[in-house]
């Protein structure tokens, strides 16, 4: 801006010493006018008295689309229009009749650029005026980058600033105030770098760092006003003069502590799942360990039973057959005989449907779980003289095959506990709705109880294994016992 006001007033003087040598308008004869003219980057006008042109320069011309023919006559608005015509003309005159230039910079339509930025100087001649037009389109852009730029530092997110060659801050954005923690600016302005960081020593060697390489990006500690820390991200740059000397440094930094501590809980969740996962697949394993041997264990109950009961059963009836076909057999003896072959296919049927009912009670997918607990009350007395009182719900009745045969089994092994562990001989099953799609499934006893926090407690009694069938299944497993005051274990199931 400087230059070109020093540049616009060397021109008027250097015309005016022209314009003196002669008191003739301009003439192309002259030959040092004519080249000052075309050499001349600057459109250059000159009117009459009545503000129409006596001549424009080949810049000026270019300016305007018009010729050296046409443009002789025409009045100074349609020469050097400007978007902005009110009161400009008494400008112009104004400036004939006293004498004093008038400058100003204002937007003027070019018939190739379309509207450009001009600085507009008017200065007297000889009975006239003359008009210097100076193109500042790109002075122009470049206040407008650098305004842009300005309100970009000034109200940016990050904290800016910019330090001299020795760390002393001596620009900072509202930013920088608030994040350090500081009431203004003034407070900021004149402090060294080091103040601001936790760890001074961090400071030098950042510093060192920007002399040596010209950028720094990284991480650091820093340290606000009331001594609390956070962690930053900063971007420094080191800035350089004309002559390529140290003319300071410029730094943007970001508060990311909320970000370090999400990342920290993030990587914290992720170790806990991790940890979560693996001991699940232990217990998966141990689980699955546990349902074959459980597996084997019922082969091997079902073979015992075939072998030892279901097979001497098949013999005796096999020798009594043999016995029947003899000959001279006594009626009496033949009616005997008959009559314990019928006695022992009795028994095998028992022994087989017994066989049956252990595994798979059809009752239980023909009438449902209410049902099927109402027969395993009864096969609890049969075979152990339990006492069991059931209060099941029809609207808490599961709707898949799976859960209904996880329930009648956890039941089962939970009242085999009560028979085993409780030292009494009742207990109570209840199935009810929970809420929405969920029931609720619980076997109560007086007996003995447990501490339930004893790891080998629930290991024993199977517990383990009906909780994480239950998870398996999407529901869970609650405890509620304690030494001498009976047991409570509760089932909280989808029905679904």
């Amino acid at each position: 801006m400087k230059d070109e006001t020093k540049t616009t007033a060397q021109l008027i003087e250097a015309l005016r010493r022209l314009r003196a040598k002669s008191h003739d308008p301009p003439s192309s004869r002259n030959d040092a006018w004519q080249s000052f003219m075309t050499a001349s980057r600057d459109g250059l006008f000159f009117f009459d008295s009545d503000l129409r042109n006596l001549y424009a320069n080949p810049a000026g011309l270019d300016m305007t689309g018009l010729t050296a023919t046409n443009i002789i006559g025409k009045p100074l608005m349609d020469v050097v229009p400007s978007l902005e015509q009110s009161g400009r003309d008494a400008a112009y005159r104004s400036v004939i009749e006293s004498g004093l230039p008038f400058q100003i910079d204002q937007l003027v339509p070019h018939p190739k650029l379309g509207p450009i930025h001009v600085s507009l100087t008017a200065f007297k001649i000889q009975d006239g005026l003359g008009i210097i037009v100076t193109d500042i389109t790109e002075r122009k852009q470049a206040e407008s980058a650098l305004e842009f730029a300005s309100i970009a530092y000034e109200n940016g997110l990050a904290a800016n600033s910019t330090a001299d060659v020795n760390g002393i801050i001596n620009t900072v954005n509202g930013s920088f105030v608030s994040t350090w923690g500081y009431a203004s600016k003034d407070e900021v302005i004149g402090k060294p770098i080091p103040d601001f960081l936790d760890d001074p020593e961090k400071s030098q060697a950042i510093l060192a760092a920007l002399h040596r390489v010209g950028t720094w990006q990284g991480e650091f500690l820093a340290r606000r006003k009331d001594g609390s820390t956070f962690v930053a991200e900063s971007r420094a740059t080191l800035l350089i003069n004309k002559d390529g000397t140290s003319k300071g440094f410029e730094s943007s930094v970001l508060d990311i502590t909320q970000r370090r501590r999400a990342e920290e809980a993030v990587h914290q969740a992720r170790a806990e799942l991790e940890q979560k996962v693996k001991s699940r697949t232990e217990k998966l394993r141990a689980l699955t360990a546990k349902l074959i041997r459980a597996e084997e264990e019922e082969r091997k109950r079902i073979a015992h039973i075939l072998h030892e009961d279901l097979q001497q059963v098949l013999v005796g009836t096999r020798f009594t057959l043999s016995a029947l076909n003899m000959e001279n057999i006594p009626t009496e003896k033949r009616q005997q005989l008959l009559d314990k072959i019928d006695d022992q296919l009795r028994r095998a049927h028992q022994i087989t449907r017994s066989i049956s009912l252990d595994l798979h009670p059809p009752v239980l997918h023909v009438e449902g779980v209410g049902a099927t607990l109402e027969w395993l009350k009864g096969d609890m007395k049969e075979k152990f003289g339990m006492t069991l009182t059931v209060d099941a719900d029809e609207e808490a009745e599961p709707t898949t095959d799976g859960l209904r045969t996880f329930i009648l089994q956890a039941v089962r092994e939970l009242l085999l506990n009560v028979v085993k562990h409780a030292g009494v001989k009742r207990a109570q099953v209840r199935l009810k709705p929970h809420s929405d799609d969920w029931m609720l499934v619980e076997v109560n006893d007086k007996g003995a109880g447990f501490n339930p926090n004893q790891t080998r407690h629930c290991n024993s009694f199977g517990l383990f294994n009906i909780s994480e069938r239950a998870e398996h299944l999407g529901g869970q497993m609650e405890i509620q016992s304690a030494t001498g005051k009976g047991t409570r274990i509760t089932l909280i199931m989808p029905r679904s």
